[in-house]
């Protein structure tokens, strides 16, 4: 197989120019879509925090640095149970959220619990940073803090341009509305608090976007850092390892290794061996939900886990390697984008839990993929609007009316989203085109709002996560794979060649 890195340099200027044509409309349709979001949270009263005690007192003792105690004994402090963490997440996010915090003062009105104070061993440290707080009062500041994660997201999808789309403002809006109304993204800043998702997600697709560039050491670094944030990111930095030729391979696999140890050394060396299933494992191995179909074979839960861990990583490599082995030329953006797509899905796979932020990853890439073919797909959109219906749907029956009050914001979006499903797949029948993803996503609407799991009883409230799984999934890997060929279902672009054969004036501005 050639190498990776065999391709002409003179295109890459000519992609540079091409870059800095899209700063106008990338700053403004992303500065926009930031300020409605935030606006939205303000006025709403949210994000809830409903996890994010997973890093709350990570974060406050990092803050302040305190390393030692970053990890500290998971023991009742007296307060509410939600107030006790059933896991902590991986490091980097703490360690950027803990930077700005630092910078901002955070809660420097009261003076944070001293080393002596938190403990011997830190069997004390949650106690005292739970009522440090109470007086302090930063807990919503300290939410707050996720919106470092959406910027880091949006620097992962902007990192990859627009490749053949004639309107730089079309396929920015595009974008832009497709992830700002994602569930997926929406929860982990609304709903959960999960801002190491949208982390480690943005700095996977830099690192994408960097590997295209051929700079080994800084993808490796990017790679590293993401799997700092979450340990999801080895997928990508897998299938990118075994996609590289021998040389680029190993300077990618070296920074990535050193990455690792630079982030989590520190955390290590001052927790002692008590923290260590905590920073190394964050929240990867937390028993929460289950339903999956892994989940449903009645294995062991120790079984399930080594194959909801493990099994992904070998298919990404496997897939991955076949690919390589297939072709002879080397792979083309749009593949490469595809492949780590691929391999992120394979998490989904064989997930022991299915939250609706799990499918993040995925999402962008799907998102990226669409950017580099020049619009977005129906497909596309038609998945991401079904996740909504199938992860919280309008409710039917005599809890309808209190439960539409409680939450009339998220069903305004479902009626808006029906509204949008039901006119397309109108517009598909009639005019021949994209019939496929829109009737999928009507008839998933009719069977959630008309035989949802709240006529059956009334104690149910949500479809079996392996509905989702089995529904969201293939899906999800059937819009990556037909990204590389052009179909009638998903129309798109040919492939495109490598960028060593590409001519010139195919890549002029304009």
């Amino acid at each position: 197989m050639a190498s990776v890195s065999a391709r002409a340099r003179p295109e890459q200027t000519i992609i540079e120019a091409r870059l800095r044509r899209r700063l106008v409309p990338l700053a403004i349709v992303w500065g926009a879509t930031t300020t409605v979001l935030v606006a939205f949270v303000l006025v709403m009263g949210v994000p809830l925090g409903t996890d994010a005690w997973f890093y709350q007192y990570t974060l406050w003792s990092l803050e302040h640095g305190n390393f030692v105690c970053a990890y500290p004994p998971k023991i009742g402090l007296g307060g509410p149970s939600v107030a006790v963490p059933s896991t902590f997440i991986a490091p980097l996010y703490p360690l950027l959220a803990g930077a700005v915090a630092w910078l901002v003062r955070l809660g420097s009105s009261h003076p944070f619990p001293t080393l002596g104070a938190m403990g011997r061993g830190c069997r004390d440290a949650m106690t005292a940073m739970w009522h440090w707080e109470r007086r302090a009062h930063v807990q919503r500041e300290t939410v707050m803090l996720s919106f470092v994660g959406w910027f880091m997201l949006v620097a992962g999808v902007v990192s990859h341009g627009v490749r053949f789309g004639k309107s730089l403002w079309r396929s920015e809006v595009a974008s832009a509305g497709l992830v700002v109304t994602s569930l997926a993204v929406a929860s982990t800043l609304i709903q959960y608090s999960h801002p190491q998702d949208l982390v480690a997600t943005g700095l996977v697709w830099l690192a994408v976007a960097v590997f295209l560039r051929e700079r080994w050491v800084m993808a490796g670094i990017l790679l590293g850092l993401a799997a700092s944030s979450n340990q999801v990111a080895l997928l990508a930095g897998l299938v990118l390892v075994v996609l590289a030729e021998r040389g680029p391979r190993w300077r990618l696999a070296g920074a990535m290794l050193a990455t690792l140890v630079v982030v989590y050394g520190p955390l290590l060396l001052a927790g002692g061996t008590r923290s260590y299933g905590d920073i190394l494992a964050g929240s990867g191995f937390n028993n929460s939900l289950g339903g999956t179909v892994v989940w449903e074979l009645g294995m062991s839960v120790p079984l399930k886990y080594v194959m909801s861990r493990v099994l992904p990583l070998g298919a990404a490599v496997l897939t991955a390697w076949w690919s390589r082995r297939r072709h002879v030329e080397p792979p083309h953006d749009i593949e490469v984008i595809v492949l780590v797509t691929v391999g992120l899905c394979w998490r989904l796979v064989f997930e022991a839990n299915l939250w609706g932020y799990y499918y993040v990853p995925v999402f962008v890439g799907l998102v990226i993929l669409d950017r580099r073919i020049g619009h977005v797909r129906a497909g596309t959109v038609a998945w991401s609007l079904s996740q909504l219906v199938l992860y919280d749907y309008l409710p039917i029956g005599h809890e309808a009316v209190p439960a539409l009050l409680r939450h009339w914001p998220l069903f305004l979006g479902q009626l808006g989203a029906a509204a949008i499903v039901t006119s397309m797949a109108i517009v598909a029948i009639r005019h021949r085109r994209d019939r496929g993803p829109w009737l999928a996503a009507l008839a998933i609407y009719a069977f959630a709002y008309l035989l949802g799991p709240h006529l059956w009883h009334e104690t149910v409230n949500n479809w079996p996560v392996w509905v989702h799984q089995l529904i969201l999934v293939p899906w999800a890997l059937g819009l990556a794979l037909s990204g590389r060929h052009a179909s009638t279902g998903f129309p798109c672009l040919e492939p495109t060649p490598p960028i060593s054969d590409r001519s010139m004036p195919e890549w002029e501005p304009g």
